[in-house]
C-alpha cells in the first residue's frame, strides 16, 4: 500500500511541475511573441482603444498613421503607391504586412516595457498610443522613382552606400491599403501579384547588369589582370554551345574596361571560364547573393546554379541562365562598390520613438562584408563610369556630375525581356546607388537607364528639366 501511494505521489509531482513548467514556458518564455502576435485577440481590442503609432519617412512626413473613428481608430495609409508592400498594412480582418508587421509590437505598444509608460501616461490624462517609426525613406526620392517607373511592373531600390539605409523601395504594380475591405480577394487572385514586394522578393535575371560582379570577382581573384586585353571574335565556341554579342557583331582587342563599356558577351564569357566555376560560387557567396538579405521586412535570397558545364559557365558570367536575384542584391552590389568593396547592412528604420517624442530604439549603420578590395573596387568603379560615358548606359547621364552604371537587358522565357540598369553617382564620394528592373521593358539602356537617371538626379538635388534627355 505505501508502495502505491508512493508511486501516485510521485505521478502527482511530475505532473503539477510539468504543469508549472508549461505555465511558465507561455505565460513568460513566450510572453513577449504571444502578445505582439498578430492573432492575439487583445491586440485587436487594443487596435480600437489604442492610437497605433505612425511609420514616417525620413524627414517626419507620414507614411501611415492612425485618425480617430467611430469611437476608435483607424489605420489610414498616406504613402505613395509604389511603397506599400514596404510599409505594409495593419488591418483587423487580414493582420499585417511588411512593417507593420515587423514591428507590430512597437506600433501597437504591446512591448513590456511601453505598458508602464502608457499607463502613466494614461493617469495624465494623455491618449494612450504606440510608438512611431521613422524610416530611412526618402518620400520625395520615393515619388520620382514612383513618377519615372509609371505603370509598369518592376522595381527601383536606392541606397546610401555609406550606410546602408534604403531611401527608395520602389514596386509596381501596388494596391491600395485603404480598400483591402473591398479589394482583398481581387488582390490575391490578381495576375501581376500586387502583393509581392518585388524589390526585396521579386527573382529576375539580371542580364548584362551583372558583368559588374563577374569583372569584380575575376580581379578579386586574379583570373583576370586589369591591364590585359581579350580578343572578342564575335563567337565564343564551347563544345556544342555557342556564345555571341547581339547581332554577330566583333569588337577586337577589348580592355576590360572597354569589354563592360559595350557590354562584350564575347570577352565576359571568357572572363567566366578564366573565374571558375569554384571562384564564382565562393565570390557570390562572399557577395551574399546566396542568400536572403537580412532585412526587417522579408527578402528572398538569389538563385546561383550548381556547378555543370562550361556553357552554363559563359551563361551564368553575362547574367543568363537558371541565375536570379533580387533588385535589393543588385542595389547592394552597386552599393558595394561605390563603398569602396565594402557591403553595408540596409535597413528600413532609423529610429523608434515614443509617443512623447523621446527616442528608445537608434539603428547604427553595420558593416555586413568586405567581398573587393579598394584598389578592385576603384578600377570596376572607372569602368562603370565609361559605361555611362561612352557605352551602354548614357541614358543615365547626368550634366555636371560623373554618373557609373551598367545596364542590362535580360532574356525572359515569358515575353518580352527584362530591363535593367544599376549604377551610382557621383564617382568621387557616392551619395546613392541604385537598381532599376522593368518586367518585359526591353533594352536596359533605353528604359531602366532614365528612370534611374531620375533617381540619381532627384537625390543629387539636380531640377528634371536639366537632364531630361541628357
Amino acid at each position: 500500500m505505501g508502495k502505491n501511494m508512493l508511486r501516485l505521489l510521485s505521478l502527482f509531482t511530475l505532473g503539477f511541475l510539468a504543469l508549472f513548467l508549461m505555465t511558465a514556458y507561455w505565460q513568460v518564455i513566450r510572453a513577449p511573441e504571444l502578445a505582439v502576435h498578430p492573432r492575439n485577440p487583445r491586440l485587436l481590442a487594443r487596435e480600437r482603444e489604442f492610437a497605433r503609432g505612425g511609420i514616417y519617412d525620413r524627414f517626419g512626413e507620414a507614411l501611415t498613421d492612425s485618425r480617430p473613428f467611430e469611437g476608435g481608430y483607424k489605420r489610414v495609409y498616406r504613402g505613395g503607391v509604389s511603397l506599400v508592400q514596404t510599409v505594409g498594412y495593419s488591418h483587423p480582418r487580414f493582420g499585417q504586412s511588411g512593417l507593420e508587421l515587423a514591428f507590430n509590437g512597437e506600433l501597437a505598444g504591446l512591448k513590456p516595457e511601453d505598458q508602464i509608460f502608457q499607463w502613466l501616461g494614461g493617469l495624465g490624462g494623455r491618449p494612450r498610443e504606440g510608438n512611431s517609426l521613422i524610416t530611412t525613406i526618402d518620400l520625395r526620392l520615393q515619388r520620382a522613382a514612383e513618377s519615372a517607373l509609371g505603370p509598369r511592373r518592376g522595381a527601383v531600390v536606392a541606397l546610401d552606400p555609406s550606410t546602408g539605409q534604403i531611401l527608395v523601395a520602389a514596386s509596381r504594380p501596388g494596391f491600395d491599403p485603404n480598400r483591402l475591405d473591398e479589394d482583398w480577394e481581387e488582390l490575391r487572385a490578381h495576375s501581376e501579384s500586387p502583393l509581392l514586394n518585388r524589390a526585396t522578393q521579386g527573382l529576375y535575371p539580371p542580364g548584362s547588369a551583372f558583368k559588374v560582379f563577374t569583372l569584380a570577382a575575376a580581379l578579386e581573384k586574379g583570373a583576370v589582370r586589369w591591364e590585359q586585353s581579350i580578343e572578342d571574335r564575335g563567337s565564343l565556341q564551347i563544345g556544342d554551345y555557342v556564345l555571341g554579342n547581339p547581332g554577330g557583331r566583333a569588337y577586337g582587342s577589348l580592355s576590360l574596361v572597354d569589354a563592360l563599356a559595350v557590354s562584350s558577351n564575347v570577352v565576359f564569357g571568357q572572363i567566366g571560364l578564366a573565374l571558375g566555376w569554384e571562384g564564382f560560387h565562393q565570390m557570390a557567396r562572399d557577395w551574399l547573393l546566396d542568400r536572403p538579405v537580412p532585412l526587417e521586412i522579408p527578402t528572398k535570397g538569389g538563385h546561383l546554379p550548381g556547378p555543370r558545364g562550361k556553357g552554363e559557365l559563359v551563361q551564368l558570367a553575362i547574367g543568363q541562365g537558371e541565375l536570379l536575384v533580387t533588385p535589393l542584391h543588385m542595389a547592394m552590389l552597386a552599393a558595394t562598390i561605390a563603398n569602396g568593396g565594402v557591403t553595408m547592412r540596409p535597413y528600413l528604420v532609423m529610429e523608434v520613438r515614443r509617443p512623447n517624442g523621446t527616442i528608445k530604439a537608434r539603428t547604427q549603420p553595420q558593416v555586413l562584408a568586405r567581398p573587393l578590395g579598394p584598389v578592385h573596387a576603384n578600377r570596376v568603379a572607372q569602368a562603370m563610369q565609361a559605361v555611362v560615358e561612352k557605352g551602354t548606359g548614357g541614358g543615365a547621364a547626368l550634366p555636371g556630375i560623373t554618373v557609373a552604371g551598367k545596364t542590362g537587358t535580360a532574356q525572359n522565357p515569358h515575353g518580352e525581356a527584362h530591363s535593367w540598369f544599376i549604377g551610382f553617382a557621383p564617382l568621387i564620394n557616392p551619395q546613392v546607388a541604385v537598381a532599376v528592373v522593368v518586367e518585359g521593358g526591353g533594352a536596359g539602356g533605353l528604359v531602366a537607364a532614365p528612370i534611374a537617371q531620375a533617381v540619381l538626379g532627384a537625390a543629387l538635388g539636380l531640377d528634371e528639366s536639366s537632364f531630361h534627355g541628357t
